[in-house]
């Protein structure tokens, strides 16, 4: 049965209620050749950091993933703490300063809410561990909706790989084709070759006959065919197998242009090492695409 194909580029984003607050979670991931992931909590939620971390690698299997959770409100309302001592004092200074003045102006009044900031302090206790479950829970909606755009793009990329494995696959036929009707033509040629050899007197036995074998050498491109022709059939398994291919894809492709880059090497004709280039075109954009997949 064929899986899916993933790109290793995607966003997501998902918001749910966390106590009293609400939790936005942004979730983003680009090529890379592991697993890489980096979360950014506050503070507070800090200790569920290596949680997190384990629900984005249990859901992407590649690339560097880049995680943002954000809380907007007060998860628990915080606790209000007096410095029942410290305000004290500050009355009892308020009230020496007073008597001081000798029936002044009533100095406790300014004593308000608005300057309680010295002696009030905002405490809160709060176990993240009790939050966990709701965490993951809004992790993985943004995880998903990531690897919805991931899977998208996947496909794209995968129906872009087939079509152009078939036109790679044509132009090697074309190659094949082109030798055979060629075969006498070579013949020819190095016969030729091989009366100028002949008609030499300074010119060994062995010579001729390495100057030969390397004409018939240069020009044998089957072997390089062969191997291309075994290249691309493993390259559409992969793509109709799909699944984590990113790797083998590449490989793939890199071994296909190293033949290709040979067959040019080899190829006499005109026609044949046009052929030859048209490949490595294809192959080289197979190439930046194969680097985006998981």
């Amino acid at each position: 049965m064929s899986k899916d194909i993933y790109s290793m580029t995607g966003y997501g984003f998902a918001e749910g209620k966390l106590g009293g607050a609400i939790l936005r979670v942004d979730v983003s991931s680009v090529n890379h050749r592991y697993i890489e992931v980096d979360v950014s909590l506050p503070s507070h939620l800090v200790p569920l950091k290596p949680y997190i971390k384990s629900e984005v690698e249990k859901n992407v299997g590649r690339g560097k993933v880049s995680l943002s959770l954000k809380v907007i409100g007060d998860i628990e309302a915080p606790i209000i703490e007096l410095d029942t001592s410290l305000a004290l004092k500050y009355v009892e200074l308020m009230k020496r300063l007073q008597g001081a003045m000798k029936g002044g102006e009533d100095l406790l009044r300014f004593f308000t809410p608005l300057n309680l900031g010295e002696f009030v302090k905002l405490r809160a206790d709060l176990d993240c561990f009790k939050y966990l479950e709701n965490v993951k829970r809004v992790v993985v909606l943004a995880i998903s909706k990531m690897n919805k755009m991931r899977l998208k793009e996947g496909s794209y990329i995968k129906r872009d790989h087939t079509k152009r494995i078939k036109h790679i696959t044509s132009l090697l036929k074309e190659i094949e084709r082109r030798i055979h009707r060629l075969e006498d033509k070579k013949k020819n040629r190095i016969e030729k070759m091989l009366e100028g050899l002949s008609s030499n007197p300074f010119v060994s036995q062995s010579k001729k006959e390495a100057v030969v074998a390397a004409a018939i050498e240069k020009g044998d491109i089957t072997e390089e065919i062969v191997r291309i022709s075994s290249h691309i059939e493993q390259y559409k398994d992969a793509l109709v197998n799909g699944g984590m291919v990113g790797k083998k894809l590449d490989f793939l492709i890199q071994e296909m242009n190293r033949e290709t880059t040979t067959l040019l090497s080899k190829a006499w004709d005109p026609r044949i090492a046009n052929l030859a280039v048209n490949i490595k075109v294809e192959l080289e954009r197979l190439k930046e695409q194969a680097q985006n997949i998981e």
